[in-house]
C-alpha cells in the first residue's frame, strides 16, 4: 500500500487520484494509468476506479490530502488535531461506550475518529456504522496509525500491512 501526501490544498480531488495512480503504477510496475480508469461510486458512494485493481481511499483535512493505494480494498483518514469544546458529546454520541471513556485529550479523540472514519471507509458504511463497532476490537483488518506530522492524527484500515510513503 502507498500513502501519498499531499499539502498543496489547491489541487482537485479527481486529478490528485490520477496523479496518484499514475505515480503507483510506476512504482508497483502495473499496466493501470490515468488514461485506462473512469472514477465512480458504489450504492453507498464511496469511490472507485472502475477498469481497474487498484482501490484507493482519499482524506481532506487542513493542509493536508491523503491517497491510500493498495491492491486491496483501503480506507484512510486524517484529521487536524485541535480542541474542540464539546468533544465529549461528540464521543457518546457517535463512539461506543468503551471508546468514549478513554477520551481525555483533543489527541485521544481526532485518533479514534480517524480510526472510525477510515474503517468506515474502509467498509463503505460511513459515519452512520460508527456506534456498530470498536475500533480497539478489530481482529479482520490492520489500523495503522499514520506518520504525516505531529498536529495530525491519521490511519489508514486495509488487510494489507505493508506502507510505503510517497510525496505528491
Amino acid at each position: 500500500m502507498i500513502i501519498f501526501i499531499c499539502r498543496d490544498e489547491n489541487i482537485d480531488s479527481e486529478n490528485l487520484i490520477l496523479r496518484c495512480l499514475d505515480r503507483y503504477a510506476e512504482i508497483k510496475g502495473i499496466g493501470y494509468t490515468s488514461k485506462n480508469v473512469k472514477i465512480v461510486r458504489n450504492k453507498n458512494g464511496k469511490p472507485y476506479f472502475e477498469n481497474s485493481d487498484v482501490n484507493f481511499s482519499l482524506s481532506h483535512t487542513a493542509g493536508l490530502t491523503l491517497v491510500a493505494m493498495s491492491g486491496y480494498n483501503v480506507g484512510v483518514d486524517a484529521e487536524l488535531v485541535r480542541e474542540i469544546g464539546c468533544r465529549e458529546r461528540i464521543a457518546e454520541r457517535f463512539f461506543t461506550r468503551g471508546e468514549a471513556m478513554k477520551i481525555k485529550t483533543a489527541r485521544d479523540f481526532f485518533s479514534t475518529w480517524a480510526a472510525k472514519e477510515a474503517y468506515a471507509k474502509y467498509t463503505s458504511f460511513g459515519v452512520a456504522s460508527f456506534k456498530k463497532f470498536d475500533v480497539r476490537k478489530l481482529n479482520d483488518v490492520y489500523i495503522k496509525r499514520l506518520n504525516v506530522g505531529r498536529k495530525y492524527a491519521a490511519y489508514c484500515v486495509s488487510i494489507d500491512r505493508e506502507i510505503e510513503y510517497c510525496e505528491i
